[in-house]
């Protein structure tokens, strides 16, 4: 532990609980200092945006969705989707309430890449969106 651990843990920020990061990170740091570590997630005020069902993204509305959201401009490897299927695959049976969406922009900025995007995600009963949304159908997509 540095010196400025040691100190009095309030007097910098003004209380004596520290925020961190996701739960994980609350743990780790919480078992090597000496003062409260509370989980929190950084505040993010967003702008309004009207709410949307799932279905107006071709989503089915009956199931927990998982999104992973990347641009095709990108290393298609990099961002590895189709690791994504795969581990989705694995994870969940076909009847499991459950379902994917990955989000693309710019699909036809590698039409190889997303093609075999498409076929993956078709065997696997995966969602495809490829389209560069507004702002707020952005927003109502993360909150559906």
């Amino acid at each position: 532990m540095g010196e400025e651990a040691a100190g009095d843990p309030g007097q910098e920020s003004g209380g004596g609980d520290h925020g961190a990061p996701p739960p994980p990170v609350a743990e780790s740091l919480g078992e090597r200092v000496d003062v409260p570590v509370v989980p929190m997630l950084p505040g993010v005020e967003l702008p309004a945006f009207a709410r949307k069902p799932k279905s107006y993204f071709g989503l089915p509305d009956d199931r927990y969705t998982f999104l992973f959201t990347f641009d095709m401009g990108s290393v298609m490897a990099r961002k590895n989707p189709l690791g994504l299927i795969a581990a989705y695959k694995a994870a969940f049976r076909p009847d499991d309430r459950v379902h994917l969406a990955i989000k693309v922009s710019r699909g036809e900025s590698d039409p190889e890449s997303f093609a075999a995007l498409n076929r993956a995600g078709s065997d696997a009963g995966v969602t495809v969106i490829n389209s560069v949304l507004t702002r707020p159908d952005a927003l109502a997509l993360l909150s559906a």
